[in-house]
């Protein structure tokens, strides 16, 4: 497979994520995330993007964290803390996909 086909690149953009995500835990002084953790992330992520609106995913995604982080505090383990915080949060997604508002009073 060459460097320039999609699958090649995508490969390129995982490894390249978790390095960073790696990196990122390191700085922060936190056991990295497992690779099915950055997917449950990523997709939950995605979820909220396409289900609410894009600009909402960062903030999303921090109370996520610190959901976990309360989760686990109480004791809960971190595999358990995240599906339920993923959880809670897709139980507050609408159930379709939402229209983007055009800006314009009708």
């Amino acid at each position: 497979m060459s460097l320039g086909s999609a699958d090649s690149s995508v490969g390129v953009f995982a490894v390249a994520g978790e390095a960073l995500a790696s990196v990122s835990a390191q700085a922060f002084e936190l056991d990295a995330p497992t690779n099915q953790e950055i997917a449950a992330v990523l997709d939950t992520a995605r979820d909220v993007a396409h289900g609410i609106e894009r600009r909402i995913t960062p903030v999303s995604t921090f109370l996520l964290g610190m959901d976990v982080e309360r989760r686990v505090a109480a004791g809960t383990s971190r595999e358990d803390a995240l599906a339920s915080s993923i959880a809670t949060l897709r139980a507050t997604l609408p159930a379709g996909p939402v229209e983007e508002a055009s800006g314009h009073a009708e």
